[in-house]
């Protein structure tokens, strides 16, 4: 063994039985939540990884999601299960698919909502999600969207919708900046980035996407608020959107009316 390789410290979880060395470079870190503590579910059973490594690159270099398991692209692989985010609706365990079928993952309304303002679509139902995705469990007439391809769409303010206002649903990259730093897939919500998950979601967390700023309709431009009120959220901070948006919307493959 190579002399510079740390001692290995074992970890055998409860849930898989099988020993992982990830704890010899990562005992540092807080457990995740106390539905997850490490001595029963361990690092890989969530993150993937090679269990046995004490090589950082060659550990990691199997992780899902990178560091982020909860990314939509792996969920179901890293949380899914019976036992846990992706069971039935009964039991209240349909997480991923609650979370993939969201108006925070489709984007449906406002991309609805673009195609319809500049003719693409003849009315403002919902036809499309930022991925192709189906609900089986669907409470509306929406059990299905395609994937959204601006590119598809000859006008050009949809092209620049697809080009510059893509950065606040939960499956794509926040923007730069510590106002918008958040992580992707459900830690968007549960987590702020310090290897925690909770559902005390703080409002600073909700910040990262939501109220932030305007998007400008006629350029296609986000412009960002530069105020920070102090007082009540509700009152003194969070915008009446209802002034700018008379219209009935379609939210993802949920329907939500707004008053004017």
């Amino acid at each position: 063994m190579n002399s510079r390789q740390p001692k290995p410290i074992e970890l055998i979880p409860v849930l898989t039985g099988q020993p992982e060395y990830c704890i010899t470079c990562h005992a540092e870190l807080p457990e995740i939540s106390a539905s997850h503590p490490v001595k029963t579910f361990g690092c890989v059973s969530c993150h993937g990884g090679e269990r046995l490594a004490l090589n950082a690159e060659l550990a990691h270099s199997t992780m899902r999601g990178g560091a982020n398991p909860s990314d939509l692209s792996v969920a179901e692989i890293s949380c899914g299960g019976s036992s846990c985010h992706s069971s039935s609706e009964a039991d209240n365990r349909d997480h991923i698919q609650r979370v993939m079928t969201s108006v925070q993952s489709t984007y449906a309304g406002a991309i609805a909502n673009i195609r319809f303002t500049f003719g693409a679509q003849t009315d403002l139902s919902a036809h499309f999600g930022i991925t192709a995705i189906t609900d089986e469990q669907t409470q509306t007439d929406i059990a299905s969207l395609a994937s959204f391809e601006p590119t598809a769409d000859a006008n050009p303010m949809i092209l620049k919708f697809g080009e510059n206002c893509f950065t606040c649903h939960i499956n794509a990259l926040p923007r730069e900046g510590d106002s918008f730093a958040r992580q992707n897939g459900c830690a968007a919500c549960h987590s702020n980035g310090q290897h925690k998950l909770t559902t005390a979601i703080s409002y600073t967390q909700c910040n990262t996407c939501h109220n932030r700023g305007n998007y400008d309709l006629r350029t296609m431009t986000f412009i960002q608020r530069t105020d920070q009120p102090a007082k009540k959220r509700v009152d003194d901070y969070y915008q009446p959107i209802a002034q700018f948006t008379p219209i009935r919307i379609h939210f993802g493959l949920h329907r939500f009316v707004i008053a004017v």
